[in-house]
């Protein structure tokens, strides 16, 4: 199944066009935004996939204004937002979402409309990729996870061999030993045959011998 993949408002396959500025602070995505503070101003985006959605930080017109941003995919009907009129700032806020889409390659463009003076801060976007193009979109942060996985993987399935090792050596040396007291208490076990005690009889000798014809 494919996952979303979020492109970052810094990525090389966005192109600028106009009056753009570099911000960002915590907690937008990758603490980077792209400011567009002119009527006119445009970011372009192609991709291959189903669906695509526009991220940005909104809010706060006391500094930033009420601009206004249209949303283009594939020259169709265009879609508007306004920022919002709060007092604090909203970050990672979907100023666009699409409808599902054809399967197949699309262009978003992003133009900014409005005369200002405003700014629209864009953070990032996201789409979601065909089934047979995922493969070729992982993000930093998937591939990233998929190689720490392999490792971790690797790590354990090392350790498991490892005891399995080490178990077995055990269990053989324990046989061993087993075997060896055991034939010590086999032979311990054995009958042992008494022989009848004999007692030893030392023979007297005569004091002197006689000798007929002497």
């Amino acid at each position: 199944m494919s996952s979303l993949v979020v492109v970052d408002d810094h990525a090389y396959a966005i192109q600028y066009q106009g009056n753009w500025t570099a911000g960002g602070i915590y907690p937008e995505y990758d603490t980077t935004t792209s400011g567009s503070h002119s009527q006119g101003d445009t970011a372009t985006f192609t991709f291959t996939g189903t669906w695509i959605g526009v991220y940005a930080s909104t809010g706060a017109p006391g500094g930033w204004g009420f601009p206004i941003t249209e949303f283009t995919i594939d020259g169709g009907q265009p879609a508007s937002f306004t920022s919002l009129n709060v007092s604090s700032q909203s970050y990672h806020f979907p100023v666009f979402q699409s409808d599902i889409l054809e399967d197949g390659q699309h262009t978003l463009v992003i133009n900014h409309t409005d005369a200002g003076p405003s700014t629209f801060w864009f953070d990032y976007l996201e789409y979601m990729p065909s089934s047979s193009d995922s493969s070729k979109h992982l993000s930093s942060g998937a591939l990233a996870g998929a190689v720490v996985g392999s490792v971790i993987g690797g790590v354990l399935l090392a350790a498991l061999v490892a005891m399995v090792y080490l178990y077995r050596k055990e269990k053989r040396e324990k046989r061993s030993i087993f075997a060896e007291l055991s034939g010590y208490q086999r032979i311990a076990q054995q009958p042992v045959a008494l022989l009848p005690y004999t007692p030893q009889v030392t023979p007297t000798l005569p004091s002197s011998i006689k000798y007929s014809g002497k």
